[in-house]
Order: structure tokens, then C-alpha cells, then sequence
């Protein structure tokens, strides 16, 4: 251990076998209010190298005591537990509840889901995915990441695939398609191909070209009706990103209604007038 004295807001880690013997600030050094300094005589690093040598080197000595007292207190630990649960139920709950609805972490999850979904990292190391139904990349929750990874690898139901919000959720064709028959699913938008989909909001920066709205959930329109003119079915220029409220005003139209969908098989000009 060196003998000069330290610089102010700093301190000297010891030499030795256990420590580094460099001056760093006190910041590096945990507190113990035992010290006359109230830190800790070695730095946060050498104590982390010092106890990670000391398990290894006990680690079966630690593993035999460890199952040893697992198996003497197995009842007194299970009694304290289930007693622990039941006063702190609400607590528990509050905080799974927190937890849940905070944005997941790209270091957290990358390893589940990479492969599977289209995953980013943002400055702050949040998780970027793309939603199911608009391809609007957003961050998501860690319950939204935890039933989508439990899902990949079966342990629960459904796909619960990663929306951006509820109301892309409520439209997306693949949400709840257990629960109907293809074709029968409660909705409001005739199905898009989810790759045409992408592309047209993308493309239109997932704005309603009607009014302008950016809510999540926007249709795609096609001018020319899929029924009639099957070959203009992907074609970009025959299609249109509106919002929910201007796709029924567009189908609400006499020979452009939703039973028909025909949407201007019979007049192209009718059609194209129509939407506003």
C-alpha cells in the first residue's frame, strides 16, 4: 500500500495478493460504515475478483452445505414462503404489474427472439420490434416480449405476435383466428396480404391520405376492387392507407359496400370519386 496520502474524493486500494494498490476515486469502492472512511478497504473490482476466486474454489463445499440445509428446512422454508406470499399478494402483483408495462431491453431479449421477429436496438438499448399488422416499428413491453418468447417456444397458446397497439391488433386478420373460421372473423377490413400491407404504409409513412390521421390501425384501400380486377390486386398505385373512419365512409357508398366488395368492378371513375 503506497504511504503518500490520497488525492481528495479518492483512495488507495491495498496491495497485495487481494488487491490492486492504484489510487481510484472512492466511487469505486463499496460502503462500509465499520471503516473510519465508511468505504470498503479494497475497490469494487478487486472485491468481485477476490469472492468470484473464493466460490470457485469452494464451489462443491457451498453446493453440499447449500442441499444440506434445503433438505433440514424444507418444511419451515415452504411454511415461510407460502406465509410471505399471502401478506404480500398485492405487492406482488403491483409489482409484476409494473414490470410488465415497462419497455424491454434489446440485451434482455435479443437471444429468444432473434430469428424470429425483426429486432433493433435504440440509443437508449431499448427493443425495437415491427408490428404484426402496420410494420410500424415501436419498442414493446416486457409482457408483450414474454408472451411472444413463451409462445416461440410452447409453452402457452396462440402466437401472440407483437402489436403496436390495440387497435392494430383489433384489425390485424391473424389476431384471435382460432377463435372463427377463416373468413368469419369479426372485422372491419377486408384481409391485405400482410407483405402488401407492409409495403403501402410504409411507403405512405403510415399517414391516412384521406385526413391525415397517424392513429394506429390503418386500412389499406384498393381504388380498383380485387373481385373485378384481380391483376391491379398488388399493384401500389391502386392502393390507399386510410384510417378506419374513412374506409366505411368509402365502402358506405352504393355498389362499393362491404357484402359486395366490389369497390368500382363496375365503374372505375364511381369508385376513385368516392374516396374522397
Amino acid at each position: 500500500m503506497s504511504l503518500k496520502e490520497p488525492k481528495p474524493g479518492y483512495k488507495f486500494c491495498p496491495g497485495g495478493e487481494y488487491g490492486c494498490g492504484k489510487e481510484k476515486p472512492l466511487e469505486e469502492f463499496g460502503d462500509n460504515k465499520n471503516n473510519k472512511s465508511g468505504k470498503q478497504s479494497y475497490c469494487n473490482h478487486c472485491q468481485n475478483k477476490y469472492h468470484a476466486q473464493y466460490y470457485a474454489r469452494n464451489k462443491d463445499k457451498r453446493l453440499e452445505y447449500q442441499k444440506e440445509y434445503y433438505e433440514q428446512n424444507k418444511d419451515k422454508r415452504s411454511e415461510y414462503n407460502k406465509e410471505y406470499y399471502e401478506q404480500n399478494k398485492d405487492k406482488r402483483l403491483e409489482c409484476i404489474k409494473e414490470w410488465s408495462s415497462r419497455p424491454a431491453l434489446f440485451r434482455t431479449y435479443i437471444q429468444q427472439l432473434k430469428g424470429v421477429e425483426e429486432v433493433m436496438q435504440d440509443r437508449d438499448g431499448l427493443l425495437i420490434c415491427f408490428c404484426k399488422y402496420c410494420a410500424r416499428p415501436f419498442s414493446p413491453t416486457n409482457g408483450q416480449a414474454h408472451k411472444r418468447i413463451k409462445s416461440i417456444i410452447g409453452t402457452t397458446w396462440g402466437q401472440n405476435n407483437l402489436y403496436c397497439s390495440d387497435e392494430c391488433k383489433a384489425e390485424c386478420p391473424t389476431f384471435k383466428t382460432k377463435w372463427y373460421s377463416r373468413d368469419q372473423k369479426v372485422g372491419t377490413s377486408r384481409e391485405v396480404p400482410a407483405s402488401f400491407r407492409k409495403m403501402v404504409l410504409e411507403d405512405r409513412e403510415w399517414i391516412c391520405e384521406n385526413c391525415g390521421s397517424t392513429e394506429p390501425g390503418l386500412h389499406v384501400h384498393h381504388i380498383l376492387g380485387v373481385v373485378e380486377y384481380p391483376m391491379f390486386a398488388a399493384d401500389m398505385c391502386n392502393a390507399k392507407a386510410v384510417c378506419k373512419d374513412c374506409h366505411d365512409i368509402i365502402h358506405s357508398k352504393p355498389g362499393c359496400t362491404y357484402p359486395e366488395y366490389q369497390c368500382a368492378g363496375r365503374d372505375p371513375e364511381f369508385c376513385e370519386a368516392t374516396t374522397l
